[in-house]
C-alpha cells in the first residue's frame, strides 16, 4: 500500500467496447481493478473504445473514449499472422491518449493484449505495466512478451503460473490474480438444476464439448455469452439434440450469478490454455461446483474432488460424461467458499491465486515480487526426509560402493594416502610427510581425515589396499554436496515447478554423475573435499539471504575455513568473486551485506584456519612459505608450473566434458544470467528465495574467471563449479512444456543428440578401442574388448537417449531424471567395472612388485624406482624409496643418493662404511632397463610384474658405472632445488 493516492492511466482492450462483452474476461478483470482503486483512493483515467460504459458512475474515473474501427482478436488469427492494424484503427487512438495522459501518471497500465503496448514499453517515456490476459496463442505476441521480459520483467503481471509457462521469461512470473467483489453474488443451495456454460461462444471455448455431455445425460445445457461466431453456435446446436443448448446471452454481472447459481454445475471445456477463468470464481461464488479441462487458469483454481472435478482433456475424443455426473455436490461449494473467502470482499483460493481488486496497481508500482504470491509449494519436512533419503541411497550407490576395491592409482593419490597414513603412526598431525620429506603441497584438512579413518583399529582386514581410508574423505565430500544440493531445493522450491522432489533429486544426480565428480569423489586427492566444503559454505551463504534472516549466519564461514584447511586461500578468492557477481546482478549489495555479516564472518574463518599455517611456519620456517605459499599458491597462479601449459580458452572445453550429456541445458541457464548483467532491469524484482539460479550461475562464473587467469590449469581446478552447474542445469530443465519455450526445446534435443552421440562412439569402440597405446598398460586394448564393457556402457547411453526423446514427446515431468537413470546404471555396471580392470593392468603389477620387494628386502638394504615414478610402490612397501628418472644423471644421482642423502627414515651411508648396504633393490620397467647405461650391470633378477622388474644390483658396480658417466660429463642433479620431489 502506497503512502499518497496514485494517478493512474488504464487502458481497456481495443477489440470493443467495454461493456459489450467482446473483451470477455479483461472486462470484469478491468471493472473489478477500476472499482478496488476506487475504493483505495486513487485517481484513475480510462481509456477505453467510445461508446465504452464505466463501470464506477461517478466522477471518480475520468473516462477518455477514442474513436476508431476495432482490432482483431489474436484469438482468430492464424498462429504465424503478421501484425496488423485497420485502417482508422482504435489501437493507435488509445495509445495516442494513454501515453499523453501517462506523461502527467505515475503508470500506466495496459488490460489489452496486443502487440503495439508491448513494442512502446522499452521506448516510452510514461512507465508502463501489462497484465497479460492470455496464453500464447500468436508467434508474434510471444517474441513482444520475451522482449518486455528480457528488458524488465517487472512490468508484465500474469493471471496464473499455467498461463505464464506459455511464454519465454527470464524471471519467475509476478502472479496477479483476479479479485471479486462477493457481495455481489448470492449463495444459492438448490441441489438440483440445468448444467451451465458462459464464455465467448467461439471455437477455442469448446462449446460442442460441453453440448456432447450434456446430450448423453439428457440435460439441459444453459449458455451466457456473447455470440460471436454464429455459423460455429448452428453446427455446435445441430450436433446435438433439439432443446438441449438453451441460449441464454450476454448477461451483466447481477443477471448471470442469478441465472447462474441456479445451476447444478458448471462445464468449462476450453480448447486452449485460459489465462484464468473468471467464470469459474464466479460459479464457486454462487456455490456451484465446476467441472473443467485440467489446463490453464481454471487447473489452478479449481481443487479436484473438493470445488469440482479437473478432467484431462482427450481431444479429439469427446469428453467422457461421467465426469459430468460425478460432479461434487453443492454443500462441498458451500464448505469452500466459508474456508478460503473472507468477509471483507477479498477472496483468494487455497494458491493465493485470487487477491483484492487493487492488489493489481500496489503489486507492480511500489512492491517489489514476494516470494509468497508465487505458485510454490512448501514440502513438509517429512516430505523432505523422503527426498533426502532417496538422495542419500543414490549417493551411497555411486560413491561409495566397492570404494576400496582397488588400489591406489598412481601418481599423486599415493602421496596423499600416504601423508595421512604416516599422521596416523608418528603422531606428527601438524606436518604432512610423505617418503621421508615435508609435502607442503596443500593444508591439512584432508590428510588429517584420511588420518584418522587410518587409525581406527583392524584397518589392515577391512581396508587391505589402504584405499577406503584414502577415498572416504572425497567420497563423503560429494554425498555431503548432493544432500545439501537436494535439501536446498526442497526448502526453496522454484516457483510454479509442480514435483520439487524430482527436481531436487535430479539437480543432486546432474552433480554426482558429472564425469569430473564421478572420477575425483573417487580418488584421494584434496580436490573433491574442496568442492564440498566450498559448495556448503556458499549454499548456506545463499540459503542465509533467501530466508532473510541471520540465524546461524556463521554457520557459512566455518565451513569456508574447512575449505581453506582443505585448499589454501582459494576458497575465499572463489567465495568473494561469487558473492560479488551476484550482489552486482541481485543490486543489492546492503542486503547480503546484513545478512551475511562478511567481517565477522571472515574472522570467524581466519580464527579457525590461520592457527594450523602460524603453527606450521613458526616449526618448518621458510621451506614451507617457499613451499607452500610461493610455488603452490602465487606461483600457480602467476607462471606455468609442472609443465600444466594450457591455452587461456583451456576451461571452456572442460565445461563442455565436465557436464556431459546435459551442457547444453548448462548453457542455456547461464546465458539468461549474462543477459542479466547486460539488461538494465534489477534482479531484485525476484524473491531472493527464487535466485538461486542466477547464484549458482554466478558461481560457474567466478570458477572459470578466477582459473582463466591463472596461468596453471588443470581439469581439477574446475570440480568447485560442478555442484553450481548441477544447479543451474536442473533449474532451466525442470518446466516440463516445450511448445513456448523453443531455446529450451533446442537446448534439449542438443541434449539428447549428445547422448546419442556418446552412445554411437560406444558402439563403434571396436574400431577405436584398438588405437589406444599406452606403454604401461600394453595388455588394455585387448582386455576392454574382451570384458565387452564398453557395449555395457553403449547400451545405457542408447537407453538414456530413447528415454529423454520420449519424455520430450510426451511433454511429461521428470525429463532429467529420465535421461540420469540409466547413467546411474552406466556408473554400476560399466564404470566401475571398468576401473577394476584398469587398475588390474595397471597398478597390480606395482602391488606385487611392492609385496617381492617386503619379501625380498634385507635389513638395512635400500628400495630405488627408476624410469617410470610409482610412489604407490612407497605406500605399499612402506619404506622409503628413492626415484630417478630415465636419464644418465638418473643413474649417477642414484649411486650418490645412496651414500649422501639423508631424510627422515633414510641415511644414505657410503658403501666404505661397515654400516652400509652392499646391494640396492631396484624397481626398473622394460624400457629404461633396456637402455645402454642400465646394461651391463648383472642384477639379481627377483620377480617380473607387468612391465616391472626388481633387481637386486651391486652398489660397487652402480657406482663404478656412475663414475664411468661422470667422466664423460654427466653432472649430478638431485642436490638441484626442486619445488616438489618425493
Amino acid at each position: 500500500m502506497t503512502e499518497r493516492p496514485l494517478h493512474l492511466v488504464l487502458v481497456s482492450t481495443p477489440i470493443g467496447q467495454l461493456g459489450s462483452g467482446r473483451g470477455g474476461g479483461v472486462e470484469l478483470t478491468l471493472s473489478s481493478v477500476l472499482r478496488g482503486l476506487v475504493g483505495r483512493g486513487h485517481q484513475l483515467s480510462l481509456v477505453a473504445p467510445e461508446g465504452s460504459r464505466s463501470p464506477v458512475l461517478d466522477d471518480t474515473v475520468q473516462v477518455h473514449p477514442c474513436k476508431g474501427v476495432d482490432q482483431p482478436s489474436w484469438q482468430h488469427a492464424d498462429r504465424g499472422a503478421p501484425m496488423q492494424i485497420p485502417d482508422d484503427g482504435v489501437l493507435p487512438r488509445l495509445w495516442e491518449r494513454a501515453l499523453d495522459l501517462g506523461s502527467q501518471a505515475d503508470a500506466v497500465l495496459n488490460f489489452g493484449y496486443d502487440w503495439l503496448p508491448l513494442w512502446l514499453t522499452p521506448h516510452a517515456p510514461a512507465a508502463l505495466f501489462h497484465l497479460v490476459s492470455m496464453g500464447s496463442v500468436s508467434q508474434v505476441m510471444d517474441r513482444a512478451v520475451a522482449a518486455v521480459a528480457r528488458w524488465d520483467q517487472r512490468r508484465l503481471a500474469f493471471h496464473t503460473c499455467r498461463q505464464a509457462q506459455d511464454f519465454d521469461l527470464v524471471a519467475p512470473p509476478e502472479v496477479v490474480g483476479n479479485g471479486f467483489d462477493l457481495s455481489r453474488y448470492d449463495l444459492q443451495l438448490a441441489p438440483s438444476g440445468p448444467l451451465g456454460w458462459a464464455g465467448r461462444v467461439a471455437p477455442e471455448k469448446g462449446l460442442e464439448d460441453a453440448a456432447a455431455v450434456a446430450a448423453a445425460l439428457g440435460e439441459t445445457l444453459r449458455v451466457w455469452g456473447l455470440v460471436e461466431d454464429h455459423a460455429y453456435a448452428q453446427r455446435v446446436e445441430a450436433e446435438v439434440p433439439q432443446g438441449t443448448i438453451e441460449w441464454c446471452g450476454f448477461k451483466p454481472t447481477a443477471e448471470l450469478q442469478r441465472e447462474l447459481g441456479a445451476c447444478r454445475a458448471l462445464l468449462n471445456t476450453p480448447k486452449w490454455n485460459e489465462a484464468y477463468g473468471n467464470v469459474v470464481v464466479e460459479a464457486l461464488a454462487c456455490g456451484v461446483p465446476v467441472v473443467a479441462y485440467d489446463r490453464g487458469g481454471p487447473g489452478e483454481i479449481v481443487q479436484n474432488g473438493v470445488t469440482g472435478w479437473l478432467v484431462p482433456p482427450r481431444r479429439p475424443r469427446r469428453p467422457d460424461p461421467r465426469h459430468a455426473t460425478g460432479c461434487c455436490h453443492r454443500s462441498t461449494g458451500l464448505s469452500w467458499l466459508g474456508g478460503t473467502m473472507g468477509e471483507s470482499g477479498r477472496s483468494r483460493d487455497a494458491r493465493g491465486n485470487l487477491d483484492s481488486p487493487g492488489s493489481v496497481a500496489d503489486g507492480w508500482h511500489h512492491r517489489p515480487m514476494t516470494a509468497d504470491r508465487l505458485q510454490t509449494i512448501e514440502l513438509s519436512p517429512q516430505v523432505r526426509r523422503r527426498g533426502l533419503w532417496c538422495i542419500l541411497a543414490l549417493a551411497v550407490v555411486i560413491f561409495i560402493w566397492q570404494l576400496g576395491s582397488t588400489g591406489l592409482v598412481d601418481e599423486t593419490p599415493p602421496l596423499f594416502a600416504a601423508s595421512g597414513r604416516a599422521m596416523a603412526e608418528t603422531g606428527d598431525w601438524l606436518t604432512p610427510r610423505v617418503n621421508g620429506l615435508p609435502r607442503f603441497d596443500k593444508p591439512p584438512l584432508v590428510y588429517w581425515l584420511m588420518g584418522l579413518t587410518y587409525s581406527l583399529p583392524g584397518s589392515a582386514s577391512w581396508d587391505p589396499l589402504g584405499t577406503w581410508a584414502a577415498r572416504l574423505p572425497s567420497a563423503l565430500a560429494s554425498m555431503a554436496s548432493m544432500l545439501m544440493l537436494g535439501d536446498t531445493l526442497l526448502r526453496y522450491p522454484l516457483a510454479g515447478d509442480a514435483h520439487p522432489r524430482r527436481t531436487a533429486v535430479a539437480a543432486a544426480l546432474a552433480f554426482a554423475l558429472s564425469p569430473l565428480v564421478l572420477i575425483w569423489s573417487r580418488t584421494a586427492v584434496s580436490d573433491a573435499l574442496l568442492s564440498g566444503t566450498l559448495s556448503l559454505s556458499l549454499l548456506c551463504q545463499w540459503r542465509c539471504y533467501a530466508s532473510g534472516s541471520t540465524r546461524r549466519w556463521w554457520l557459512a564461514w566455518v565451513l569456508l575455513a574447512l575449505a581453506v584447511l582443505t585448499k589454501g586461500p582459494v576458497a575465499v578468492v572463489l567465495t568473494g568473486i561469487t558473492l560479488s557477481l551476484y550482489a552486482l546482478i541481485r543490486r543489492d549489495l546492503s542486503g547480503l551485506w546484513r545478512l551475511l555479516r562478511p567481517i565477522p564472518g571472515l574472522l570467524i574463518t581466519a580464527a579457525l584456519s590461520l592457527p594450523w599455517y602460524v603453527a606450521e611456519l613458526v616449526v618448518e620456517g621458510q621451506p614451507f612459505w617457499d613451499s607452500f605459499f610461493g610455488y603452490h599458491n602465487l606461483q600457480r597462479l602467476t607462471s606455468v608450473v609442472n609443465d600444466h601449459l594450457q591455452p587461456w580458452w583451456f576451461f571452456g572445453p572442460v565445461l563442455v566434458v565436465a557436464s556431459l550429456p546435459f551442457t547444453p541445458l548448462l548453457l542455456l541457464g547461464l546465458a539468461r544470467c549474462l543477459g542479466a548483467f547486460r539488461g538494465g532491469g534489477s534482479r531484485l524484482q525476484m524473491p531472493a528465495a527464487q535466485s538461486l539460479r542466477d547464484f549458482a550461475a554466478c558461481w560457474v562464473l567466478s570458477v572459470l574467471i578466477l582459473f582463466t587467469l591463472a596461468a596453471t590449469k588443470l581439469p581439477s581446478y574446475w570440480l568447485p563449479a560442478t555442484p553450481a552447474a548441477a544447479l543451474v542445469i536442473a533449474l532451466t530443465a525442470q518446466a516440463p512444456s516445450l511448445r513456448k519455450r523453443p531455446l529450451l526445446l533446442w537446448m534439449w534435443l542438443f541434449t539428447l543428440m549428445l547422448t546419442a552421440v556418446l552412445a554411437a562412439g560406444l558402439w563403434v569402440s571396436p574400431l577405436w578401442i584398438p588405437l589406444i597405446q599406452d606403454p604401461e598398460m600394453p595388455t588394455l586394448p585387448a582386455e576392454l574388448l574382451a570384458s565387452g564393457l564398453v557395449l555395457r556402457a553403449a547400451v545405457c547411453f542408447t537407453v538414456a537417449a530413447l528415454l529423454g526423446l520420449i519424455t520430450l514427446l510426451r511433454t511429461t515431468d521428470g525429463r532429467l531424471l529420465a535421461v540420469q537413470g540409466p547413467l546411474v546404471v552406466f556408473q554400476l555396471v560399466a564404470l566401475l567395472p571398468m576401473i577394476e580392470l584398469g587398475d588390474r593392468v595397471r597398478q597390480r603389477p606395482v602391488r606385487q612388485v611392492a609385496g617381492t620387494v617386503a619379501s625380498q628386502r634385507r635389513p638395512g638394504e635400500p628400495v630405488a624406482m627408476i624410469g617410470v615414478l610409482k610412489p604407490s610402490l612407497h605406500f605399499y612397501t612402506r619404506q622409503v624409496v628413492l626415484y630417478e628418472g630415465k636419464s644418465k644423471s638418473a643413474l649417477v644421482n642414484l649411486a650418490d643418493r645412496l651414500s649422501h642423502e639423508q631424510r627422515q627414515g633414510f641415511q644414505g651411508i657410503p658403501l666404505n662404511d661397515p654400516n652400509s648396504s652392499d646391494t640396492v633393490l631396484v624397481v626398473i620397467d622394460e624400457r629404461t632397463a633396456d637402455r645402454d647405461h642400465w646394461q651391463g650391470l648383472a642384477p639379481e633378477i627377483l620377480s617380473r610384474s607387468g612391465i616391472y622388474s626388481l633387481w637386486r644390483v651391486d652398489r660397487s658396480r652402480l657406482e663404478q658405472r656412475s663414475a664411468a658417466l661422470r667422466a664423460r660429463g654427466v653432472d649430478l642433479t638431485w642436490r638441484d632445488p626442486r619445488p616438489e620431489r618425493y
